[in-house]
């Protein structure tokens, strides 16, 4: 899957998902059709705010996974907290 037809991904609904690692993808084939191809302002302008686009998706992505990351962490820190207190043993009361 390459360039249009690969942004262009489509599913039930009419909404546009891409997974992390395809957006990752994506960026990389528009950055070496940029740097092999002496393509027209126009078209190098379009492939550029698309790189631009998908970045900025991923960089969101990556900084909502590192907030859930940083969550799940606490969390768990606070379960064995708590065990720690109680001895060890699960107190269902």
């Amino acid at each position: 899957m390459q360039g249009a037809n690969f942004l262009c991904k489509i599913l039930q609904g009419g909404v546009e998902i891409m997974k992390f690692s395809e957006k990752m993808e994506e960026i990389e084939i528009i950055v070496a059709r940029m740097e092999k191809e002496a393509l027209p302002l126009e078209d190098a302008l379009a492939l550029f705010e698309q790189g631009v686009a998908l970045i900025r998706e991923c960089q969101s992505y990556l900084k909502e996974a590192k907030q859930r990351v940083t969550l799940l962490s606490e969390q768990e820190k606070e379960v064995a907290f708590t065990s720690l207190q109680n001895g060890g043993e699960e107190n269902d009361e």
